[in-house]
Parts: C-alpha cells; sequence; structure tokens
C-alpha cells in the first residue's frame, strides 16, 4: 500500500482497471497508472464506482476503459 493510501483500505488490484487494455502493466500495480492517467488513476474508477466508459471529468485525453485481451 502507497504511503498515501494509508488508512483508505485501497485495494491493490482493480476489476476495472486489471481488464483494461491501457492498464500500465509494466510498472508495479501500486503505482496506478495507465494511458489515461499517467499521473494515478482516480480512486473512483481503480474502487470501480466510475467504470470508466466516458472520459472521467477533467481527463486530459479521450481514453477509457478497452477490455484488454492478453499479450
Amino acid at each position: 500500500m502507497l504511503t498515501i493510501d494509508r488508512g483508505h483500505n485501497i485495494n491493490n488490484f482493480s476489476d476495472i482497471c486489471g481488464f483494461c487494455k491501457h492498464y500500465n502493466r509494466q510498472k508495479k500495480a501500486k503505482e496506478r497508472t495507465c494511458k489515461a492517467f499517467e499521473d494515478g488513476i482516480p480512486i473512483e474508477i481503480w474502487s470501480g464506482k466510475n467504470k470508466h466508459v466516458t472520459p472521467y471529468k477533467g481527463q486530459k485525453n479521450k481514453i477509457v476503459f478497452e477490455e484488454w485481451e492478453g499479450e
């Protein structure tokens, strides 16, 4: 768990992001980044409260969830 997450009970895996082709699998999962959110995936999306099928408020690009089919 990241220091900034301490006490917030944030899962290390996301049921949304973990299945998205844009999720950054090259970095440690704790860093929670993707092509849509290079500075960190918002907790609302990471936690599954927002399925990210439309651009997120304030998002700098229009990248949204697309199912990952593996490598």
